[in-house]
């Protein structure tokens, strides 16, 4: 394994487990966390694959811009972008009440907002995630650990 795939692989691990994580938050109706938990899933994913393309300084939070970064090495994420730009917009309001205008997330973000997070989650999942090894994108427990 090369340096790159070093630093790579724990972030597409941490994916796949955030996936999973995601969608035990839908089934306990823990939408709020589930919409973070898909924007993550997609940011890490992203950042994996510009780390194993040798990018060191990756500033932005935003799935969006990192898919765009993204396409400049690999076409196929341009059919990213609407995902990505959906998750975006659960980064902030999803964990922090002042971003809501004094809403607690739990009771903003609910089943229609979290069946969207997990679509468009799984959409990059499963599109970007065959850029990489597949025993990167099992958690443990699908391993076997």
């Amino acid at each position: 394994m090369n340096a790159n795939e070093r630093l790579a692989k724990p972030w597409v691990s941490q994916a796949a487990r955030d996936l999973q994580t995601a969608r035990k938050n839908f089934e306990l109706h823990i939408y709020e966390v589930c919409c973070f938990l898909c924007e993550q899933v997609v940011q890490k994913l992203l950042k994996a694959y510009l780390l194993l393309k040798g990018e060191r300084r990756i500033l932005t939070r935003s799935t969006f811009l990192l898919a765009q970064m993204s396409a400049e090495y690999e076409p196929r994420f341009a059919s990213t972008y609407d995902a990505c730009r959906r998750l975006d917009i659960f980064y902030t309001p999803s964990r922090y009440p002042d971003a809501l205008g004094g809403s607690a997330p739990w009771q903003t973000f609910g089943e229609v907002e979290a069946t969207e997070a997990l679509a468009a989650a799984k959409s990059v999942f499963e599109s970007v995630g065959e850029l990489f090894p597949e025993e990167w994108l099992k958690t443990a427990e699908e391993r076997g650990d």
